[in-house]
């Protein structure tokens, strides 16, 4: 039988970027930005480290996905002066 482990499957995918799209939910149907999908692949590949030691904290992680999710980056209008 063919070993199905996610986590060997996700570190073999993450090493070529042409592969990325695989790692999107198919329920999605290709409908999101392809940054947003790279930012959330460098948080995933935080969590699949060889080493246990070397893998984030999951404060870090929760973090990094609730700021994809909220998209909670200051927006560039915030710069804006009001017009007189």
């Amino acid at each position: 039988g063919e070993d199905r482990h996610l986590v060997t499957w996700a570190r073999t995918t993450l090493m070529d970027r042409s592969q990325f799209r695989r790692m999107a939910d198919p329920a999605l149907q290709g409908r999101y930005p392809s940054l947003d999908l790279q930012e959330a692949l460098e948080v995933a590949s935080l969590c699949i480290h060889d080493n246990h030691a070397m893998r984030a904290p999951i404060g870090t992680v929760v973090t990094a996905l609730s700021r994809l999710a909220y998209d909670v980056d200051p927006p560039e209008s915030s710069h804006r002066t009001t017009p007189n």
